[in-house]
């Protein structure tokens, strides 16, 4: 399945990518989410428009398993997702990945970021 969300922000490309590798922000906003967070990996290669940035995170969802989910899932639902910010073309490429049918249930998408 492919499916297309697009939202506008009131800010320039570089705030908006500012914010979103902010480790206080997040930290802030997977908080209020009730979602635990544990960056695994941050490597930072070059600088400007040949920045890339890897980034691994573990989260996990400090919820009720839904009924349905739960006959796959023994104890908490986890995942990770990588990301992979490339500034030359304002994308980040992410691949989440589920602790459990990970070889069933594996979604990728592309946040592309540009001037409106």
């Amino acid at each position: 399945m492919q499916y297309t969300i697009t939202d506008d922000f009131d800010t320039s490309i570089q705030h908006y990518w500012d914010v979103y590798f902010d480790d206080a922000y997040n930290a802030e906003l997977y908080k209020r989410l009730r979602i635990g967070r544990e960056v695994l990996e941050v490597r930072k290669e070059g600088e400007g428009d040949s920045l890339v940035v890897r980034r691994k995170v573990r989260l996990t969802p400090q919820r009720e398993v839904p009924g349905i989910v739960s006959k796959f899932v023994k104890g908490a639902l986890v995942y990770t997702e990588d990301n992979v910010f490339t500034a030359r073309t304002n994308t980040l490429d992410v691949v989440t990945t589920p602790g459990f049918m990970a070889d069933k249930l594996t979604t990728r998408g592309t946040y592309r970021v540009q001037a409106l």
